[in-house]
């Protein structure tokens, strides 16, 4: 019963940390560090052993260099000696009998203030003091320090240190691998937000976790979903009353014929035919994004195509003029469509320049990659601020709306998805006061 109990919560806190990221990364870095303790430890202590350092080679000469010295120093010890053999072999003495007490350098710590770092049994101790490497010996009472300089090691130290860095390194490497696996949902997160701001509202962030970052991927997918329906709502909405309206205005046309007042049937004509591009904009808008709006390409010439465009506004003011092209230029194109969007550039373009201004130009060109039919007028231009929107369904850089700006049509918003359904793109270029220039770009 106890280890079923055991097991039991054991899984509950499994499951709790597989639902917390920040629990995971406590515990990755807690990991970190610990690992890196016991390597460090383990290095210093495998290099630096110091418990049976009598027994070493390098313990028993420095045993054997002990007595040598002290056997050196004479017996009772001299202080001739001492200072000859501190100045030969650079080190310091320093020497206690039941007479006194001497040193070959003031600066010689006692026996006393030295600490032992190397186990040792009597009468010989080994250490450290400051940067220095000390030695004691007590023999027939008398005590004898020796302070030897610290040399440096040159080879193995050296080789420790690099072991050390790198091990330290494959550790810190592994620790980011971890990390970088474990934030793995937040790559994904971030390829579906750039996927819904090109407009792919059916992309899905793969949820593999289900700690924090998973159930913000699935809260992401559920936004989604949301705003997918949301539109398609609005679509079907917007399709179905252009259904709807399709009958009551052939009706209406019909009875505006039998309208006596000749200004005022032709105020109403306007009215209506301004209502029946709407919807027929509003349709050919939901049949290209749905699978029954393929495009229908074949080969034509793209300057015939825009000759014909520019020649059925001849008459109008202001003008349009065909200002650049070359003689010819064939492309795999649906030509109805291209129509439609190259006059709904250059309507606009004729709504925003005065009557007595200067012609909209249109040039054709093209370059290695794509070939281009740009739009300009001399108008208002566009602000920087309203650039961003243009192309959205019913935005209208004119807020009154005012008739002569524009009305409610989906000109510019149709445009962009025909161009964007031949895989091209279509341009904006504005300065306000000067004017605004669109261009249609098509792969070549």
């Amino acid at each position: 019963m106890k280890s079923s109990a055991f097991f039991t919560t054991l899984q509950k806190r499994l499951v709790f940390l597989r639902r917390s990221l920040f629990l995971k990364l406590v515990l990755v870095y807690t990991g970190t560090t610990v690992v890196l303790m016991l390597t460090v430890g383990a290095i210093f202590h495998l290099t630096f052993d110091r418990s049976e350092f009598a027994e070493t080679p390098l313990g028993k000469h420095l045993q054997r260099y002990v007595d040598y010295l002290a056997d050196e120093l004479g017996n009772p010890p001299q202080h001739e000696k001492a200072q000859l053999l501190a100045q030969e072999l650079g080190i310091h003495i320093r020497v206690r009998t039941t007479d006194g007490e001497w040193s070959t350098m003031p600066s010689v710590p006692s026996a006393n203030e030295l600490r032992e770092v190397f186990p040792q049994s009597q009468p010989r101790r080994f250490g450290r003091y400051r940067e220095h490497f000390f030695a004691t010996l007590d023999r027939q009472h008398v005590q004898y320090t020796f302070l030897f300089p610290r040399e440096p090691f040159r080879r193995g130290p050296r080789r420790v240190l690099l072991w050390l860095i790198t091990v330290i390194g494959l550790i810190l490497a592994g620790s980011y691998l971890v990390v970088r696996w474990l934030f793995r949902p937040l790559h994904w997160l971030n390829t579906g937000v750039q996927e819904i701001a090109r407009g792919n509202f059916a992309y899905e962030v793969p949820a593999r976790t289900v700690d924090e970052l998973g159930r913000l991927t699935t809260s992401f997918n559920h936004m989604i979903t949301q705003v997918r329906q949301m539109l398609q709502a609005r679509q079907q909405l917007l399709l179905d009353v252009s259904h709807e309206l399709r009958s009551p205005l052939t009706r209406m046309k019909v009875a505006l014929e039998f309208v006596s007042d000749q200004s005022i049937r032709e105020q109403l004509q306007r009215d209506t035919r301004e209502l029946e591009t709407m919807v027929t904009e509003l349709l050919e808008t939901e049949r290209l994004s749905s699978s029954y709006g393929a495009l229908s390409k074949t080969e034509i010439d793209l300057v015939r195509l825009v000759q014909e465009v520019v020649s059925a506004y001849q008459g109008r003011q202001p003008a349009v003029q065909l200002v650049a092209a070359p003689d010819t230029l064939l492309l795999e194109i649906d030509a109805d469509r291209v129509r439609i969007a190259l006059r709904n550039v250059v309507d606009n373009a004729l709504k925003y320049t005065p009557p007595i201004g200067p012609p909209v130009e249109i040039r054709v060109f093209h370059d290695a990659a794509h070939v281009s039919v740009s739009v300009s007028d001399h108008g208002p231009g566009i602000t920087p601020e309203d650039q961003a929107h243009v192309f959205e369904p019913f935005y209208r850089v004119d807020k009154s709306r005012g008739r002569d700006t524009g009305g409610y049509r989906l000109g510019l918003s149709l445009t962009k998805k025909i161009m964007l359904a031949h895989d091209g793109a279509v341009l904006l270029s504005s300065v306000e006061g000067e004017g605004s220039t669109f261009t249609l770009q098509l792969p070549r």
